[in-house]
């Protein structure tokens, strides 16, 4: 049986290229989602409601900003696979710190 597209044109290997770009975010997310909530309940007394909002928030945040930076970094592409690889180090370490920020937060 021929292999069937969802989308016109792009083909299993070419989604499975795209879609693997979300496996590393996943990593990244189910922390945020499962793990953060319960410790800032439990470590700080945070009511869950109140995560929950926050969260909801950055998503929507999220929502606007993700295309308004994948246009941005699509410029990148175009000048220099060299930009795009330094700000990809930037952003990991930015998200490294950002990360050890959220699960250590510098509290009086």
């Amino acid at each position: 049986m021929k292999d069937a597209a969802l989308v016109p044109g792009v083909g299993w290997a070419q989604g499975l290229r795209y879609g693997a770009l979300g496996f590393p975010l996943a990593f990244v997310a189910l922390p945020l989602y499962v793990v953060l909530p319960n410790h800032y309940a439990v470590e700080f007394g945070v009511p869950l409601g109140v995560l929950g909002a926050l969260l909801l928030a950055a998503r929507l945040l999220d929502a606007v900003a993700d295309p308004l930076i994948g246009r941005w970094v699509d410029g990148w592409f175009a000048a220099s696979m060299r930009r795009v690889l330094l700000a990809a180090v930037a952003a990991s370490v930015a998200l490294a710190l950002g990360f050890r920020a959220l699960f250590f937060p510098a509290v009086r």
